[in-house]
């Protein structure tokens, strides 16, 4: 037993010497501990130094990890089933130690690396937030988006507040706590904004719209011209809108605005209300005064520019164009004065719809000219109607004609006793004619003539009236048209019983 225990001894010294050898295990007199080194580093307890292997913790599953009772805060096991890896017990849960994990949500944790809680670079300008590759997903802001020292996008939502505005530029929507429900994308556009509901897109669009509301403006420097228009809209670079309900597209250097289809305008019966057929039409058509003129582009410029209008931020390098004078070779056009249409108008008594009136001392003249595609209308259709009375009256006087003619060519003697009468009888021609309603006939009557009389035919030779003339020499009487219907007609003067003269006269309604 005694030899056994000897061999044991040894076997063991030689062991702890071999090991002593390969991994030096120290003790310092401090109460440190170094494996593979003899002088550990001051500052740790334990330092394991090996350049060939690695250091090995315990190994458990979950269910052991779990089953440590009381585990001290700073445990540390690795797990190998579940979500495998290095666990630590934080003081009241296993906590993974992940390698990749990144910043937590209240950025608490990086306040060791080069990007604190505000997201501010150590180094100003050489670092993004996000790639082409590595985009973010959900993007949260209570303020606004900044580029260099301008603001350049807004979103403002407060819904107890009322305030819900959408703001990309520099100087958009300068003044946002007194407007809503407005958007505005370009530089200084909505500028001058209090207004609600207000949508400007372009640079400096609706920048002077001030307390209107509900207007658009779509293109560079489209405004109004004062401080209150609402519900109106401006379409292309520079197009002012100069009153309240009001579309305008483009400026006085527009040339042409149009599509493949005309402009339609609702036109349906069954919302026609009160209709009636009082549209003048050659009354008012005569007295219109077609002109051909050119625009003063700098005067229209100079009504147009807000009276109010305050000035955008000195950092808007853009140049302010509206109001510079504009040389260009003056185009002609033809039309008609809006003042002169609606002076006729007026005249008439023509509730005419043609005429855009000024709604403020700001606003221009205009003219709709498919309105006056009406009153053209209705004037044709009375120069139709002429033109039909006109025939019939022609139809008429060849079959006067034709039938006097008859009579002449039937009693040649007649015909010339009655052409020695002539130089001495007399018949004129009635006056008014045409006329309405009466007539005056005037005639010389010899005192050597027994009989007289004037007969009145209508157009087919029926005699219609026949008037006894006792008194000779100058005499005349009136003949009133009662219920003949318009035309032509003819009255002849007999002299003892022979035709001395026939005239026409023509009878209107």
């Amino acid at each position: 037993m005694k030899k056994f225990t000897s061999y044991l001894i040894i076997l063991i010294g030689i062991i702890c010497g071999q090991y002593a050898t390969a991994q030096p295990n120290t003790f310092p007199a401090a109460g440190q501990v170094g494996i593979g080194t003899a002088t550990p580093n001051p500052s740790a307890k334990l330092e394991i130094k090996s350049t060939g292997k690695g250091f090995l913790m315990p190994r458990m599953t979950e269910a052991q990890r779990n089953a440590i009772k009381s585990p001290a805060k700073g445990l540390q096991v690795f797990q190998t089933d579940g979500a495998p890896g290095f666990y630590f017990y934080n003081g009241t849960a296993w906590e993974s130690l992940k390698t990749t994990a990144g910043a937590n949500t209240s950025l608490s944790n990086l306040s060791n690396v080069a990007i604190n809680t505000s997201l501010s670079p150590q180094t100003p300008g050489n670092i993004n937030l996000g790639s082409f590759g590595h985009d973010w997903n959900d993007l949260y802001l209570l303020g606004e988006v900044w580029c260099g020292s301008f603001g350049v996008m807004k979103i403002n939502y407060d819904p107890n507040n009322g305030k819900d505005n959408i703001s990309i530029g520099g100087f958009a929507i300068q003044d946002d706590e007194n407007t809503h429900g407005s958007i505005a994308i370009g530089i200084g556009s909505l500028f001058n904004n209090y207004g609600n509901n207000n949508i400007g897109i372009g640079w400096t669009s609706l920048s002077q719209v001030f307390y209107g509301s509900n207007n658009v403006g779509l293109g560079y420097h489209t405004n109004t011209n004062s401080d209150t228009i609402s519900n109106s809209t401006a379409l292309g670079a520079e197009a002012i809108v100069t009153a309240s309900n009001q579309v305008r597209v483009g400026t006085t250097t527009t040339s042409s605005i149009g599509g493949f289809v005309g402009w339609t305008t609702i036109a349906d019966k069954r919302f026609n209300k009160i209709l009636q057929q009082n549209i003048p039409g050659l009354d008012f058509i005569n007295q219109l005064k077609p002109i051909t003129y050119t625009l003063d582009v700098n005067a229209v410029k100079t009504a147009l520019k807000n009276p109010n209008a305050k000035s955008l931020d000195k950092r808007l390098l853009a140049a302010d164009t509206l109001f510079n004078d504009v040389k260009t070779t003056p185009t002609i056009y033809t039309g008609f004065s809006g003042q002169d249409v609606e002076t006729v108008a007026k005249k008439l008594n023509f509730q005419f719809n043609g005429v855009d009136t000024p709604k403020n001392p700001k606003d221009l003249y205009g003219l709709r000219y498919d309105e006056f595609v009406v009153p053209l209308v209705k004037s044709v259709q009375e120069l139709s109607a002429q033109n039909d009375e006109l025939k019939k009256e022609v139809e008429d006087l060849k079959s006067t004609v034709a039938l006097i003619q008859s009579q002449i060519n039937s009693n040649t003697s007649e015909q010339a006793t009655a052409a020695n009468l002539i130089t001495i009888a007399r018949l004129e021609q009635n006056v008014p004619n045409p006329f309405k309603q009466q007539t005056t006939i005037k005639y010389y009557i010899p005192k050597e003539v027994n009989t007289a009389f004037i007969k009145i035919m209508n157009a087919n030779g029926e005699a219609i009236k026949i008037v006894q003339i006792a008194a000779k020499g100058y005499g005349q009487f009136t003949f009133q048209s009662a219920s003949l219907a318009a035309g032509n007609y003819t009255y002849s003067l007999f002299i003892d019983g022979k035709l001395i003269d026939t005239k026409q006269m023509l009878l209107t309604k």
